[in-house]
């Protein structure tokens, strides 16, 4: 529905989008901006996707239904995003034992992230919530997954995951 590619400061705000064949927002290497109040459903792709070195970016308040692939999907050596007071429910509605999709999941060269005050419901993703095994530095707290996830509500195999409360600051 909406791309940004190469932008350095961008607000993309209180956008309704349904029945999309693609990813509902796609971040592409952007910089200092946000993505606030967006509604998606029935997408096809991801709801919401960062990737390729995004910086300083927030995902927040977002509303997602019916999401083929992952919910809010962030890869590619970007950091400082933070994905918080979103609504999810049912990502990964395309997810088969060789492609699974998740609710949030943060990818191999994430860091300096967080992940805070979602909530993700439906059992069509693998996980609510899955940080890779190269992700790192990344915070997360007060997330409703409870119930959600076909395997599991979270998996969190990052190079340091929060283990106790020394880890949460």
């Amino acid at each position: 529905a909406i791309h940004l590619s190469d932008v350095d400061g961008f607000l993309v705000s209180n956008n309704q989008f349904r029945d999309i064949k693609h990813h509902g927002v796609l971040l592409t290497r952007c910089s200092n901006g946000k993505a606030d109040l967006n509604v998606g459903r029935d997408i096809e792709g991801n709801g919401v996707r960062v990737e390729l070195g995004c910086k300083n970016v927030d995902i927040t308040y977002t509303t997602l239904r019916e999401v083929g692939y992952s919910g809010i999907s962030v890869s590619g050596d970007s950091e400082d995003i933070n994905v918080d007071f979103s609504d999810i429910q049912n990502a990964g509605k395309r997810t088969s034992s060789s492609n699974p999709y998740y609710g949030i999941i943060l990818m191999d060269g994430v860091k300096d992230s967080a992940v805070r005050f979602n909530k993700v419901r439906g059992k069509k993703c693998r996980y609510a919530m899955y940080f890779t095994s190269k992700c790192s530095r990344i915070q997360h707290f007060g997330n409703r997954l409870k119930g959600a996830g076909a395997e599991g509500s979270l998996k969190d195999n990052s190079v340091d995951p929060i283990k106790s409360i020394e880890n949460v600051t």
